[in-house]
């Protein structure tokens, strides 16, 4: 007998995936329109990373990290309810610590928008892509994937602590966003 999937395994690549290619087409709108009420120029991402390893080679950076996949045990054999746990963390840095600080707030509030501003198509089409683990130039979407989105919406902010840099000073802030999926 050979071996038959009984689910189309979602899990964490594909949610991560579609959370970069998310970013990467809304967050320069996002953090663009704060930058008119803040006293500095803020830009989009330069690095997407998939860990939590240290400091980013260039930043602003952002880590899209899966922390945690709850599996609930259906009551119907046909699906498979999860629960992603997804960080986004983003890595600042400013010669200023008060600006410093300051971004990061704004930085938070920007990507609090592009989340809560998200449909769930968005979640689940194909997006453009860019990202080092890659090949393809195309995110599958999480409904081609295997997994249809119930909902998405951010669980908390951490603003993080000041720490001194070689340029300045940076700041970790890191925000926690919570998909339901039901895998198909």
């Amino acid at each position: 007998m050979s071996f038959t999937a009984k689910y189309r395994a979602l899990f964490a690549a594909a949610v991560a995936d579609q959370a970069i290619a998310l970013l990467q087409r809304d967050f320069a709108s996002a953090i663009a329109a704060l930058t008119p009420a803040a006293m500095r120029r803020y830009n989009a991402f330069v690095e997407y990373k998939k860990n939590l390893d240290g400091s980013a080679i260039n930043t602003p950076a952002i880590v899209v990290a899966v922390r945690q996949t709850a599996l609930a045990n259906p009551s119907d054999a046909s699906t498979r309810p999860q629960q992603h746990r997804l960080l986004l963390r983003p890595e600042i840095e400013d010669q200023d610590p008060q600006f410093a600080a300051q971004a990061a707030y704004d930085y938070i509030r920007a990507l609090d928008q592009v989340i809560s501003s998200a449909s769930i198509a968005d979640w689940e089409q194909p997006l453009p892509i860019v990202h080092a683990t890659r090949t393809a130039t195309t995110t599958e979407g999480l409904a081609a994937a295997g997994g249809h989105v119930l909902d998405v919406w951010v669980e908390t902010h951490d603003y993080g602590v000041l720490w001194e840099t070689p340029g300045g000073f940076g700041m970790r802030p890191a925000m926690t966003v919570v998909l339901e999926v039901e895998e198909l």
